[in-house]
């Protein structure tokens, strides 16, 4: 029923126990190195609400990091775009869907340094339709890669080799049963394709659509693999695994070596032709439990390593999976109590941290930039709406201003809402800035040596003060909390 009809028009608490203990060799070293220069910052701090998916932040090959975020503006959803650079300087916030169009499920890809996809549903004929726009330093454009006429449900995107972008979503056949269906932008490369071929995984007779949540890859030859929860008995789900191979055939089978009772949920990527795949089930005794293995893409269903439990507690969610540099795997778990857990193989054993402390979150990704910094970003629930946080090194950069520490004093700090300044040069102006660069307060002096601000109605988090006199401009940070 998804035809090939194509439209074109010109973005912690930690457990409160220790839930990783030493399975399957599990440890409960303390990560670290990667978090040490970290500060909990707020990217938003406006009154809307904010949402972020399990794929909203990305890192391209030099470095950058590129992330969305959707705001709720009066029940239109606006899909706004962030890059920081190498540097570690953010560009300003840039609204990249149209005024009147509302989007949801949201998600971002990168080939390259300077092309970068998102992908999205928007209502055509009042169903959820699939889109992917491209944005390079030159264009914007935005593709429809269904037909407007079936719902489409929890999509996934990808970026593949030869920058493919590849998808797979589950929606309604013809006979009225919920399949998943696969279909790629390899078409814009083809000149005799005009439309995206639409895919239909004719034996992925899944139950209903929130609890299959399909996810794609692909390896270096641009074959595609799926992967989603699928039902495997009268009331349990496995994961199943579908492969396209060089016949342009699907292949299917169950991850049977799974521990689960049923698994419900995964994350699934593919680097150098390896396929990792973490993924979460119930263990029979209302825990869930969580699993990491890989595979060679070529290998078949028996060359699956060990079925690694990395996590066992109740009501795990798996959100984020990232590789570095170093083929070292990062995982990103929510729990129950929407407390964050982060688990890594980087030392070579599995390893736990509690990065965020108390902040409860939902949703998450993490990334880790080629210093090996770690940056993790989440929606979390303030006083008076949704807002979005990155836990990660210093935001701003500081550099061309003196520091005011060296000349003067801001104190308290960190404080709940005042704040006083105090230095020998007169002072004649103060500007303060959130870290994403908005200011928030501005105010003209006659060169006084004392001041008072109230930031009591600010958001908690880091800001910077620029303090200027008559012959200097000088910077500090101050934190409310």
């Amino acid at each position: 029923m998804f035809g090939f009809i194509f439209y074109k028009t010109s973005i912690m608490k930690f457990f409160t126990y220790l839930a990783v203990t030493a399975l399957w060799g599990l440890s409960s070293l303390a990560l670290s190195a990667q978090w040490t220069n970290a500060d909990l910052n707020f990217l938003t701090d406006n009154t809307m609400d904010k949402y972020v998916s399990q794929q909203a932040m990305v890192l391209d090959e030099a470095g950058q990091i590129h992330l969305i975020y959707q705001q709720d503006n009066n029940d239109l959803f606006e899909l706004w775009y962030l890059r920081r650079s190498a540097e570690g300087k953010w560009d300003a916030p840039v609204q990249i869907n149209q005024q009147d169009d509302s989007v949801i499920d949201a998600q971002i890809g990168v080939w390259g340094t300077d092309s970068i996809f998102v992908s999205y549903l928007k209502k055509i004929n009042d169903l959820n339709t699939l889109f992917v726009r491209l944005i390079t330093p030159n264009s914007e454009e935005e593709f429809q890669l269904t037909n407007g006429e079936e719902e489409v449900h929890a999509p996934h995107m990808s970026i593949g080799e030869g920058g493919v972008a590849h998808f797979t979503w589950v929606g309604l056949n013809d006979d009225e049963k919920y399949k998943v269906y696969y279909t790629s932008t390899a078409y814009w490369y083809n000149e005799l394709q005009y439309a995206p071929q639409v895919e239909e995984m004719l034996f992925s007779n899944v139950g209903a659509p929130e609890l299959t949540r399909p996810k794609v890859a692909a390896n270096s030859k641009g074959q595609p693999l799926v992967a989603y929860a699928g039902p495997a008995g009268q009331t349990n789900y496995k994961i199943q695994y579908i492969v396209k191979q060089e016949d342009n055939q699907w292949y299917y089978s169950p991850i049977a070596q799974s521990p689960n009772q049923s698994d419900t949920d995964l994350l699934l990527k593919v680097v150098e032709d390896q396929v990792h795949l973490v993924y979460a089930g119930n263990d029979g005794s209302n825990n869930m439990r969580v699993v990491y293995t890989k595979k060679p893409f070529e290998g078949d269903n028996n060359s699956w390593d060990s079925q690694v439990v990395i996590a066992d507690a109740p009501d795990l969610n798996p959100q984020s999976l990232f590789l570095d540099r170093d083929g070292k795997v990062h995982i990103a778990l929510i729990d129950e109590d929407e407390s964050f857990l982060y688990i890594s193989n980087m030392t070579g054993a599995w390893i736990s941290d509690a990065v965020l402390g108390g902040y409860p979150i939902k949703r998450t990704n993490v990334v880790l930039d080629h210093d090996g910094n770690g940056f993790l970003l989440a929606e979390h629930q303030t006083s008076a709406s949704e807002q979005i946080i990155l836990w990660g090194p210093d935001q701003v950069e500081l550099s061309g201003f003196a520091s005011l520490d060296l000349v003067g004093k801001l104190f308290p700090n960190p404080t709940n809402s005042q704040f006083n300044i105090q230095m020998e040069e007169g002072i004649k102006q103060v500007e303060v800035y959130s870290l994403n660069g908005r200011q928030v307060y501005q105010a003209n002096f006659n060169h006084i040596n004392n001041l008072q601000i109230d930031g009591q109605d600010w958001a908690k988090t880091y800001y910077i003060v620029k303090v200027i006199t008559e012959e200097n401009v000088y910077t500090t940070k101050v934190l409310l909390h």
